[in-house]
């Protein structure tokens, strides 16, 4: 978790086209897993309560303009990926009709 924070705000420098995130758009990636893993390691030892301090402390340096965005789904990053996600649509699964993040009011979440 802590690798994945630290990561959070240089990604938002630049935009991504892999995963398919304009500029300061990537604190939308895994915002909810990010902050469920937090949750979970601190309930579990007291040392491990650093999670929650990390979380919130990287969270809090994100710009209001992105603080309601959510990639509930990691976009394709392959054409084979690509192929399993028409597979799993064309057999009635459910696929995101965008990979781009979305407002979290709008999420499935």
């Amino acid at each position: 978790l802590a690798d994945w924070l630290e990561q959070v705000e240089g990604a938002a420098l630049t935009a991504s086209p892999l995963f398919r995130w304009e500029k300061g758009q990537a604190w939308s990636y895994r915002r909810t897993a990010y902050a469920a893993m937090a949750k979970l390691l601190s309930s579990r030892e007291e040392r491990l309560k650093v999670a929650a301090e990390m979380h919130q402390a990287v969270y809090a340096t994100e710009p209001q303009e992105t603080r309601h965005l959510v990639q509930p789904r990691t976009p394709p990053m392959c054409d084979a990926a690509e192929k399993a996600y028409a597979a799993l649509g064309a057999a009635g699964q459910p696929v995101p009709d965008t990979w781009a993040p979305i407002s979290m009011s709008s999420s499935t979440q």
